[in-house]
């Protein structure tokens, strides 16, 4: 995002801050839209000074701060000012600064409004908590909420404080635990929002509202509570039982964050004002330079840099999918979803309709698409047997399976109907696309797209260049992703790709401790237990056993036994057998033609398990970058968002950092001793452990961790 040009005007603070005076007193604070820096609270700090100066000498009646630029607010911390907190004394300081700042808001002595139309995120919303109203825009680029929890910190800049005494303890709790960001209807239901205001007319509508305020007088601010729930929330016996069940989630294992967040809005429904701010302060220093808080801002950089991809997707304005099986509707509702218009194919019209069905209910359940002002991105999607309209199309998907000839023979023909610079894209992660290019006129627009199943769970797209593909096209491949709602990264033309690699050497694992004797359901758990998003089983489940079996199977005739998927494949009945039997889409029980497993499983088979599967995925990780088949950066972002890697670790290779390579190279020769030559350290951990060097470049070190 770019910072708007700042206005050079009377008023102009810097930081892209400006103060600008209107009719009958009423005062503009702009904002650049861009992330609070150090900087920006200076700017924000000298603007108000100003604000207190010419309401002091009767020229300014009401205040109403919003983003110069349309569609932004303040979507909250810069990510270089967190990182730049190298200690408690630093995060401390500057957390005071930012409620010094906000303070001097709230005590203006005119009324103040936030006009929101844009994201008002952590501290963004803890600015407009310090104004006398919130109005936001009905965009649905308007939303508010306080994902802070999500990068292991809590508010420091007064939300804590402000929040509980607005909405009361226990929604306060539930909007801040959750980490969501809310659109205005459900801000203004909340309470959060005043009022929700026509987006097309924003401005002229804020200024309607503060004329109206200024003629009839200042009105009520707060959530709407029930007698039950104000009892329950404003007395000291109520608010005993609210933090009761808040403490619960400590009960569970919660995290540090979670437990001084809690602590946090406790103790400042109880202290003086003075007193809960200086508490809340100490709070988010303690959390600010934690390994929890340094790990989730580390992984929060690299997606983020993975996402920042060129423009070039607008280029791809029609696109074919061939088939319509579970890949070609998926790829189906995610380009409609990126208003690019679709034609699925396949020799089936009832699977052309069921595709098509399917992928029009989920955008219109979702409500979901970004197709542009009056484009409805179901309308977008239509299927045929035929190659009509494949002329006019810039992108052409296969979906058509993993076999290589049939891929081959899906693309070749399609080449026949289309321009000669429209992409062609394969889908599946064991086809060679430089194979592909011997194959294909006009080798160097013929790429890899592989959308990660399910991606929204995983939402992560493998661009894969083959050896002739142009720059240009990898370009659009990485911006489509983008467009799509996917992060992108690139992988190369092995077997398996990237994501397909890690998760081979994942499943291959949990295969054979079930062998050895393991539940299918304890190999899970000690996965999921240390906050993977799901274990293996399930997983597997979801993307179907026999493809994966299938796909494990090419991967390892292509790179060695260590990828096999072992037996436990061949123990389920038919292909749509899967690991567990479910009720409503939720997993009820093993699948009773497997082993039962080990009865009485502690927490040190667990630990185990987990170990063993970690360090091979490693492993494998180590041996993609030393092919060159990935590069650091999409590595992690494809072990977080393609693995369900724990985002609390930072990333795979940063984990690895932070425990130190050395320990991890001894653990895993002891791990091969015991348990064969698959453990055996890369080569290129080995020399990282040698040098004292890092898998990460920019991760750091703490060699006292624990993997």
């Amino acid at each position: 995002m770019q910072d708007a040009a700042p206005s050079h005007g009377a008023g102009d603070l810097g930081a892209g801050v400006a103060v600008e005076p209107g009719p009958d007193g009423l005062l503009t604070l702009l904002l650049a839209g861009t992330s609070l820096t150090a900087a920006l609270l200076d700017a924000l700090d000298g603007a108000l000074e100003s604000v207190e100066t010419l309401a002091a000498a009767g020229g300014g009646r009401a205040l109403v701060i919003r983003s110069r630029r349309p569609g932004a607010f303040l979507p909250g911390f810069a990510q270089e000012e967190l990182v730049s907190l190298a200690d408690g004394d630093a995060a401390h300081a500057f957390a005071q600064r930012g409620q010094q700042v906000f303070r001097r808001l709230e005590l203006l002595p005119i009324p103040t409004v936030a006009a929101i139309d844009g994201t008002c995120a952590g501290c963004g919303a803890e600015l407009a908590l310090a104004c006398s109203y919130r109005l936001a825009s009905d965009s649905p680029r308007a939303r508010i909420g306080f994902p802070d929890l999500r990068l292991g910190l809590a508010p420091g800049l007064g939300g804590t404080v402000r929040l509980p005494r607005l909405l009361g303890a226990q929604a306060a709790l539930d909007l801040l635990l959750s980490g969501e960001t809310l659109d205005a209807r459900a801000a203004e239901r909340l309470g959060l929002v005043d009022e929700v205001l026509d987006a097309e007319h924003f401005v002229e509508r804020v200024e309607a509202f503060i004329a109206a305020r200024l003629t009839r007088g200042r009105r009520r601010r707060g959530a709407r509570r029930r007698v039950s729930r104000r009892l329950l929330e404003d007395t000291a016996p109520g608010r005993r039982v609210v933090f009761r069940r808040a403490a619960r989630l400590r009960e569970r294992g919660a995290a540090p964050a979670v437990e001084r967040l809690i602590d946090a809005v406790a103790e400042g429904l109880m202290l003086p004002l003075d007193r809960a701010f200086e508490r809340e302060a100490g709070i988010f220093a303690q959390l600010a330079t934690s390994d929890e808080a340094r790990a989730r801002l580390y992984a929060a950089r690299v997606i983020d840099e993975a996402s920042r991809v060129p423009r070039a997707a607008d280029s791809v304005a029609q696109a074919a999918v061939l088939g319509a099986g579970e890949m070609g509707s998926e790829f189906a509702y995610l380009l409609s979803r990126a208003g690019v218009a679709v034609r699925l194919k396949d020799r089936k019209r009832g699977a052309i309709g069921a595709a098509v069905y399917a992928a029009a209910e989920r955008l219109r359940r979702l409500g979901d698409g970004t197709a542009g002002p009056g484009r409805d991105p179901v309308e977008m999607l239509s299927g045929a047997p035929g190659f009509g309209g494949f002329g006019i199309a810039d992108l052409v998907v296969a979906c058509v399976g993993d076999r290589s000839e049939v891929v081959r023979f899906a693309l070749r023909e399609a080449a026949e109907h289309t321009r000669d610079v429209c992409l062609l894209a394969a889908s599946s992660p064991l086809v060679s696309i430089t194979a592909l290019q011997g194959e294909i006129p006009h080798a160097e627009r013929v790429l890899g797209l592989h959308a990660v199943l399910p991606s929204n769970l995983f939402p992560v797209i493998e661009v894969v260049p083959g050896a002739g593909t142009s720059e240009s096209a990898i370009e659009v491949g990485l911006a489509l992703a983008r467009r799509m709602g996917r992060t992108p990264v690139r992988a190369g033309d092995r077997p398996g790709h990237l994501i397909g690699r890690l998760l081979a050497a994942l499943f291959a694992e949990a295969m054979r401790l079930v062998d050895e004797g393991a539940a299918i359901a304890a190999v899970d758990a000690a996965l999921q237990e240390s906050g993977w998003l799901l274990g293996p089983f399930r997983r597997m489940d979801l993307m179907g056993p026999a493809r994966v079996a299938r796909q494990m199977e090419a991967i390892a005739a292509a790179l060695g036994p260590r990828l096999l998927p072992g037996g436990i494949p061949g123990r389920l009945r038919g292909a749509e057998d899967t690991f567990y039997r479910y009720r409503r889409g939720d997993p009820v029980a093993p699948n009773p033609a497997l082993p039962a497993g080990l009865r009485g499983l502690g927490p040190e088979h667990h630990a185990l398990m987990r170990e063993r599967m970690e360090m091979l995925v490693l492993n494998e990780a180590a041996l993609l970058l030393e092919e060159h088949t990935a590069a650091t950066r999409d590595v992690e972002v494809a072990s977080l968002l393609g693995l369900g890697y724990p985002v609390v670790r930072g990333g795979l290779l940063y984990h690895a950092d932070r425990t130190g390579v050395a320990r991890v190279v001894n653990r895993m020769e002891e791990l091969a001793r015991r348990f064969g030559e698959r453990f055996a350290p890369a080569p290129l951990l080995q020399r990282t452990a040698a040098d004292g060097t890092r898998l990460a470049p920019d991760s750091g070190q703490a060699p006292d961790g624990v993997l």
